[in-house]
């Protein structure tokens, strides 16, 4: 026998009705917002990424370096290092590559904290790994990593969560080991550090804003694109040109940084002088006079995060109004 079942008729729309909450104007944006980049802009996360000059744009002290310094904030000893469009490119000279960036933590206040590292990756062996990356003085190895969807063709974006700590005081120490292959060729974007349990859209920031946070560790006086090289003359890129002020015995040059740097810097003045044209000379200066020889002193008196102080003696009458000719670089590196 048939059993017919009957249940009452149920008006679609009003149920939907019920369960429609308002959302207002931010929570319709936040419905049609198409990307995770979108969602975050929308409620004001920013400044998510802890490595300054993680995309490789400011070059400060030049494009070719055997060792030191290379891309601003950014150190190797091992390997050479070339400015390559946006990427920074490392060719191993030995089989423990490396490039090394110190976040600076004052008073270590994430420690403990969970993070994630990101990056984009690619290599002349086409694995496109790391051999690990050490945060901390902690080596994580490259099975604890993750790999992310990558947008930039030939390129693979990893992920690797990390724990912070105060191994270090007042920085965090991070070291990229490259993979471990002589004359392997490393290609690294985008490098990304970030509080939390999980990797978000790299942070871009303008090339100014870079520049102005790279300034807090290194500036120069001379034009961004001129670089410092043995006897290279620096007539050519616009002399630091200062009216000296002066004291009984010298006159006295005023040099006012445009950031202020992270603590007192190492100043090194370079002589403009053509026939010692990019000669570096520890606190010296070049007079410009009308009269009497040029003069050089001895010493630059720093003072402080703000600027410094560069003279030289008198030499004759009227000499308070000629000119100190110079230009400078300050290191204030972790």
């Amino acid at each position: 026998m048939a059993v017919k079942f009957t249940k009452p008729e149920i008006n679609v729309r009003e149920k939907l009705a019920e369960l429609d909450k308002p959302s207002g104007i931010a929570g319709e944006a936040m419905l049609r917002a198409e990307t995770v980049a979108e969602q975050q802009a929308l409620i004001g996360v920013g400044r998510r990424n802890m490595i300054i000059n993680g995309d490789f744009q400011v070059w400060q002290r030049g494009t070719s370096f055997s060792s030191g310094f290379t891309a601003d904030r950014w150190y190797t000893a091992a390997g050479t290092v070339t400015k390559d469009g946006l990427a920074i490119k490392h060719v191993a000279t030995n089989t423990d590559p490396y490039l090394l960036y110190k976040v600076e933590d004052l008073g270590n206040k994430f420690d403990g904290q969970d993070a994630v590292a990101s990056f984009y990756l690619k290599t002349s062996s086409g694995i496109n790994k790391l051999q690990y990356l050490t945060v901390c003085n902690v080596n994580y190895t490259h099975d604890v990593m993750y790999e992310l969807p990558s947008e930039i063709e030939g390129y693979t974006r990893w992920a690797c969560p990390v724990k912070l700590t105060n191994a270090h005081t007042d920085y965090i120490r991070i070291v990229v080991e490259l993979e471990a292959v002589s004359g392997n060729t490393s290609y690294l974007r985008q490098f990304q550090l970030e509080l939390g349990k999980a990797a978000t859209p790299f942070e871009h920031r303008s090339y100014g804003e870079e520049l102005a946070l790279c300034e807090r560790y290194y500036q120069k006086s001379y034009d961004k694109d001129a670089y410092i090289t043995g006897s290279t003359s620096l007539s050519g890129v616009g002399a630091v040109d200062h009216y000296g002020t002066s004291d009984a015995t010298n006159v006295l040059a005023q040099v006012y940084f445009r950031t202020q740097m992270r603590d007192a810097p190492t100043v090194t003045t370079f002589d403009h002088n053509t026939s010692n044209g990019g000669n570096a000379h520890s606190g010296r200066a070049y007079i410009v006079s009308n009269s009497g020889a040029a003069s050089y002193n001895t010493t630059t008196n720093n003072i402080g995060s703000t600027g410094f102080r560069s003279y030289v003696p008198k030499n004759g009458a009227g000499w308070a109004a000629h000119r100190l000719i110079f230009q400078w670089q300050a290191v204030a590196e972790l």
